[in-house]
């Protein structure tokens, strides 16, 4: 059987290096680290290029959130598994790792023996943080008019501007606006951008039209 590829997010050199070397000395010939990053838009962007099967993902990034730059690989690659990292157990955690299309959620003081077997499960096609309900994929679900509202938002028009483009109210516009930032977890308009540059919806730089 072919080893998983594996990919590692985290802002911490040392806990990328210290996990790196658990995969290495513990893991046998299961896993092999083809790349790894310390921020998530960086992370999105490797992903994307490498293409791995499997992604360790920190929830706490100086950048996106964890949760956002799971979405974001899942929309990209829906294969690629993804397996979030944290330092705390909180149960809304868990669900937004589920909303947001991880496989599973991983403290970071779990044993090795614990974190090995987690990660072979998922690799194998398991998901652990599905059941009990029904996940709920954070970015998947825009609807194409959302969709529509985020790229323009990305390329600077107003609300006004967006509702005359689209032939709907400004109110309309606006509450698509709300949609959006509440289903991203977005806080601002420069959030907002961010995404839509990192899903492709446009091109940096790209100017209105």
């Amino acid at each position: 059987m072919d080893s998983v590829r594996v990919f590692i997010v985290d802002d911490h050199s040392l806990f990328r290096e210290g996990l790196k070397r658990i995969l290495a000395d513990e893991g046998g010939d299961r896993f092999q680290v083809v790349g790894e990053a310390a921020k998530g838009e960086e992370a999105v962007q490797k992903v994307r290029e490498i293409k791995p099967d499997l992604v360790l993902v920190d929830v706490a990034l100086p950048d996106l959130d964890g949760f956002q730059v799971c979405s974001l690989i899942k929309e990209f690659l829906p294969e690629t598994k993804v397996v979030m990292l944290t330092m705390y157990g909180k149960k809304e955690f868990h669900e937004q790792a589920r909303d947001a299309g991880a496989s599973a959620y991983v403290v970071k003081d779990e044993d090795i023996s614990s974190l090995l077997e987690t990660l072979s499960r998922v690799a194998q096609g398991e998901e652990l943080l599905a059941r009990g309900g029904r996940r709920r994929r954070r970015g998947g679900y825009l609807s194409p008019r959302e969709k529509e509202v985020l790229k323009l938002i990305a390329m600077g028009y107003t609300g006004k501007e967006i509702a005359g483009i689209l032939n709907i109210s400004v109110r309309t516009a606006n509450t698509h606006r709300a949609n959006i930032m509440r289903k991203l977890a977005l806080k601002n308009t420069a959030s907002m951008v961010r995404y839509a540059i990192l899903s492709g919806l446009v091109v940096p730089g790209e100017n209105q039209i």
